[in-house]
């Protein structure tokens, strides 16, 4: 495991055409590789923590409280991608803490936004053809 946590840039590089899926224990290891690295790279590092799934859910929460940046970006967007299986554990989490609301507020609304019925929408064919 030391080996992989060494060079966290170098191992998604070298694993971004693979579909190998990483241990939860080394999202905070990418997370701070994030912090430092090219567009590609964070994609990359981004759909990995995808690839764990549900798993990584409580790792993501934990670590979006201390988070700034590009990492805080990353990690409401995996947690988005993972969808409404994250709205609980997160509003859990952060009920309390005031100062972080705004995230999971919009984190909440970005899942259930995509999450809506077309079915429901009045005008479909002017918002599907313009």
């Amino acid at each position: 495991m030391q080996a992989v946590l060494t060079n966290p840039i170098k191992l998604i590089k070298s694993c971004a055409d693979k579909s190998k899926k990483f241990p939860k224990d080394v999202i905070p290891y990418l997370l701070k590789a994030s912090e430092n690295a090219d567009n590609k790279t964070r994609n990359d590092i981004e759909n990995h923590i995808v690839k764990m799934g549900e798993s990584a859910i409580p790792t993501l929460i934990n670590a979006l409280r201390n988070s700034k940046g590009t990492t805080r970006a990353l990690i409401a967007m995996t947690l988005i991608r993972l969808g409404s299986a994250s709205i609980e554990p997160l509003q859990v989490a952060y009920e309390k803490n005031l100062e972080n609301q705004w995230i999971v507020n919009y984190i909440v609304s970005e899942i259930q936004g995509t999450q809506r019925p077309l079915s429901n929408v009045v005008n479909l064919k002017k918002v599907l053809v313009g």
